[in-house]
C-alpha cells in the first residue's frame, strides 16, 4: 500500500513539474500585451504605453500650455522589458490582449 501512495505521489509531482516547465517556456512577448504600440508590422521599435516620457511633456506644457495626448513619447519596449525597476525580462506588468472575434 505505502508503494501505491509514493508511486501516486511521483506521478503527481512530476506532472506538476512539468506543466510548469510548459508555463515557463512560453516567454511574455510585448507584442502580445495590450500596452503595446506598434509603429511597424515587425514591432521592432514598439513602446509601451505603461510608461509615457513624462519629463518631455511637460517640458512642452510649459512652453506653449498645450497638454496634447497625442504628442506624448512613450517608452521603447526594449528599454522596458531591460529595467528590472519596470517590466522587467519576466513581464511584470504584462497583460495580454483580447482580440475579438467577428462572427459570422
Amino acid at each position: 500500500m505505502k508503494f501505491v501512495f509514493l508511486l501516486f505521489c511521483s506521478i503527481m509531482l512530476s506532472t506538476l513539474s512539468l506543466a510548469s516547465n510548459v508555463k515557463q517556456m512560453k516567454p511574455k512577448l510585448c507584442i502580445d500585451c495590450k500596452h503595446f504600440i506598434s509603429d511597424s508590422d515587425l514591432g521592432k521599435f514598439g513602446k509601451c504605453s505603461l510608461y509615457p516620457k513624462i519629463e518631455e511633456n511637460n517640458m512642452y506644457y510649459l512652453v506653449n500650455g498645450n497638454n496634447d495626448v497625442k504628442n506624448i513619447e512613450y517608452s521603447y519596449c526594449a528599454n522596458v522589458r531591460n529595467d528590472d525597476d519596470r517590466c522587467g525580462k519576466e513581464g511584470k506588468f504584462h497583460k495580454r490582449k483580447y482580440l475579438r472575434r467577428t462572427g459570422s
